[in-house]
């Protein structure tokens, strides 16, 4: 097997997007010898505020981010609505990890869905809605209509009991192209993250607990007390081919004992960022979605090249 050189401290991680996760990302990097530098639409930004350099360009400007390029060594993303092509041109010039594979899918609902579908892993019951035929057909509820691009923390998604009740949804997100997921009866969300090097490598971070309260995700606990689920979780990496971070998150009927007693022991870190409002009964949908994690700070890990 070829050996994966291992990108040295002191060389520079370009970052695509200028969000919290980002700048989480270049705390951590800081730690471990590494420079950063961030590619954003905005004249300034929170990730480019802790980072060596900010570039600022729209993410179409192709000779902004070719000039971008040449101050990095290697490049990743921080949230998943980086737009496909972005990633795809700044591959013409640099590694880019995890590459244009993962945000294909994770930026659309519903080809992420049926990727995972393929890949051997569960997801709540769902289908299409992009026309009068598909509501009128509809089977997944009571669920939760959301669109299948750009919507997070909540917006663009409606419960709906009924099919009257999806047909005013979709309506009201301008009759896009959208999923409907049924609603699971869950216990409670857990945290995975994986990482995995070019030679196909995988490590699994210990999972973490979620607590969400006024639909907010407040804290996540870490051990969650269960071992990392390693066969799931890095399925996703491996049936795309891809390197690098990923995290995801599952809601899980199974597990029964999910009580904070459990985990006395545990670490427990305030969150930043919010969730899809929470109750009883939610859409169970997880994503392996951002090369950036909130929480996971290895020092035994290093960047590939």
């Amino acid at each position: 097997m070829t050996a994966v050189k291992v990108l040295p401290p002191g060389s520079t991680i370009g970052i695509l997007g200028g969000g919290q996760l980002g700048r989480m990302t270049a705390l951590a990097a800081a730690q471990l010898g590494y420079r950063c530098i961030v590619f954003a639409p905005e004249a300034e930004s929170v990730a480019g505020l802790v980072s060596a350099g900010h570039v600022q360009g729209n993410y179409d400007d192709k000779a902004a981010l070719a000039r971008f390029a040449k101050q990095v060594d290697v490049i990743t993303y921080e949230f998943e609505n980086v737009p496909e092509a972005a990633v795809t041109e700044c591959e013409k010039h640099k590694p880019v990890r995890p590459g244009v594979k993962p945000i294909h899918f994770a930026q659309h609902r519903l080809r992420e869905k049926e990727f995972f579908r393929k890949a051997g892993i569960g997801t709540a019951g769902y289908q299409p809605i992009a026309s009068e035929a598909d509501i009128a057909k509809a089977t997944a509820l009571p669920g939760i209509l959301k669109t299948c691009t750009e919507g997070y923390d909540g917006k663009g998604q409606f419960r709906v009991t009924t099919r009257a009740e999806l047909a005013s949804a979709w309506q009201k997100v301008g009759r896009r192209e959208c999923i409907l997921e049924a609603v699971v009866d869950f216990i409670c969300e857990i945290s995975a993250i994986v990482a995995r090097s070019l030679d196909g490598t995988t490590a699994c971070f210990p999972i973490g607990l979620n607590e969400h309260r006024d639909g907010i995700l407040r804290t996540t606990t870490v051990p969650a007390g269960s071992p990392p689920p390693s066969a799931t979780a890095c399925s996703s990496p491996r049936a795309s081919n891809s390197s690098g971070w990923w995290r995801w998150k599952c809601s899980s009927p199974a597990m029964a004992k999910c009580s904070p007693t459990r985990w006395r022991r545990a670490r427990t870190i305030p969150a930043i960022g919010r969730s899809t409002p929470a109750s009883p009964a939610s859409s169970s949908s997880w994503c392996g979605r951002s090369a950036a994690c909130r929480w996971a700070r290895s020092r035994s890990w290093r960047p590939r090249a």
